[in-house]
């Protein structure tokens, strides 16, 4: 007999568009760097960070707010901008793939208050 699933609320999987950094090269070689592009959409499950990771990965340079959980292949990268349902920008600190197979990977992200980052329709 299989264990029962308890959600509360926030916890169910949801849709995030991806915004990654747009970049160009000039005839020299240099990489300028342009503004956030829309190229996708992911589906995951949020939470709230806990204590040790927030302060692990503060002590690494990147505070993280948030941890998403997408089952499947997923291209997003550090510094890409997540944009949720409701309007809230999360920026990409970090992506693991811990069963190193590409089952599903974890995105630490930290939550940006307001529209910081992208210029968006509503």
């Amino acid at each position: 007999m299989e264990a029962p699933v308890f959600m509360t609320p926030g916890e169910q999987v949801k849709t995030f568009e991806v915004y990654p950094k747009a970049s160009t090269e000039t005839s020299y070689g240099k990489i300028l760097s342009g503004d956030y592009a829309k190229n996708g959409k992911i589906y995951g499950t949020i939470s709230e960070s806990d204590q040790w990771e927030k302060e692990e990965w503060n002590r690494l340079g990147h505070p993280i707010s948030h941890t998403i959980v997408v089952h499947g292949a997923c291209s997003v990268k550090a510094e890409d901008i997540l944009l949720s349902e409701e309007k809230k920008e999360f920026m990409v600190q970090g992506v693991e793939n811990p069963s190193g197979m590409g089952i599903f990977f974890i995105i630490y992200c930290l939550h940006k208050s307001g529209s910081e980052v992208l210029d968006y329709e509503s």
